[in-house]
């Protein structure tokens, strides 16, 4: 009996054995077939004619077939044109397709991830004014079909020009994103302008109509993040987002902090607030280019303000170099007590309208 068996169990070996040899035989014909060099200049042409851009990898796709199709592109640069600047690097891209691509199939996305990505938003700006204008109406925009998860890691987006804003260290984790069903999505990056750092959380779940459009963010929590001490959160505030493009961008954020800033400004002391917490919102109904009213209040006890302005006009004032004049925006306040300096002020009432200050003082 013992016997019999021990030739069986040898036989199934030799099966096995013979069925993985196979395999691997089967796996490097099917890498040979592919070629990376042809599918990585197969690939590049495919996105150049998709995106207007020139394209160029620092050495040829690495591909892997278990358990689906799996390509590696590192040093991706991408161009407005051969010689340009570029707009965006990749150190590594990793991309996970199903087999029936090689047969012709639609091309789907499964996995998506990108390791140090940079965009240079001075060589996007200058791409994008020097577009040729679309003859007619544009199509409605639609955001792409995304079957699996898309990943970002160290990315960041910068500018060439001295002291300007960046965004660093940006980590996205982003689910499913297809038309008619949910999807969440969790962001982390820090925002920087010359000395100032601002570490900032984003958690989300939303869903994309079916159109590709509107996308709908809710519930939404923004979270920003002591630089100094990991994980302290100085301000938290929830609500939603919803986009329509290009006609309609609203945003709904409200919460509390925890700590006022030390290096800002000293808030005037309020006799009913004897800590730092203090309260937030913000909301802006318009587009999504900026335009359109936009409303923040803040208050700590009795302490109370409240702005309205034109969202693009405020921006642009901001963004004004040098010394500038009363901002574009009608602007109220009630400070209860300001003490300095052996000067006592109460009950204190001020209104802002861009080009005049009244106060009243009892």
């Amino acid at each position: 009996m013992n016997a019999g068996a021990a030739p069986r169990g040898r036989r199934w070996a030799l099966y096995v054995g013979g069925v993985i040899v196979l395999l691997v035989l089967l796996a490097a014909l099917l890498r040979h077939y592919l070629q990376p060099e042809r599918l990585s200049a197969a690939l590049l042409t495919e996105a150049e004619a998709a995106t207007g851009l020139s394209l160029k990898l620092a050495e040829p796709a690495d591909v892997s077939l278990w358990p689906d199709l799996h390509i590696v592109l590192r040093g991706l640069e991408a161009r407005a044109e051969s010689g340009a600047a570029p707009l965006l690097t990749a150190g590594r891209v990793e991309l996970a397709l199903p087999w029936s691509t090689l047969w012709g199939g639609a091309i789907e996305l499964s996995e998506l991830r990108l390791q140090r990505p940079q965009l240079d938003r001075d060589a996007l700006t200058n791409w994008l004014s020097a577009r040729p204008d679309t003859v007619g109406p544009a199509a409605p925009p639609k955001l792409p079909r995304l079957a699996a998860e898309l990943a970002i890691s160290q990315g960041r987006v910068f500018s060439r020009a001295t002291d300007s804003w960046e965004l660093g260290e940006i980590e996205l984790q982003l689910s499913r994103l297809l038309p008619g069903e949910d999807f969440r999505l969790s962001l982390a990056l820090e925002y920087s302008e010359g000395e100032l750092r601002i570490p900032l959380q984003a958690d989300a779940a939303g869903r994309l109509h079916a159109p590709g459009m509107p996308l709908e963010l809710a519930p939404m929590a923004v979270r920003w993040l002591d630089s100094e001490r990991e994980g302290v959160e100085l301000l938290r505030l929830n609500g939603q987002l919803e986009l329509a493009w290009p006609h309609r961008l609203q945003l709904l954020l409200e919460g509390r902090g925890r700590q006022w800033p030390e290096a800002w400004p000293a808030l005037p002391q309020a006799a009913d607030a004897p800590d730092d917490e203090y309260a937030l919102a913000l909301e802006f109904i318009g587009t999504p280019e900026g335009r359109g009213p936009v409303r923040a209040r803040f208050s700590r006890g009795s302490l109370q303000a409240d702005l309205q302005a034109d969202a693009a006009e405020l921006l642009d004032w901001i963004a004004q170099p040098g010394p500038r004049g009363l901002p574009p925006a009608q602007f109220r306040a009630a400070m209860p007590l300001i003490e300095q300096q052996g000067l006592r002020i109460e009950g204190l009432q001020v209104e802002l309208r861009e080009a005049e200050i009244e106060a009243d003082a009892d």
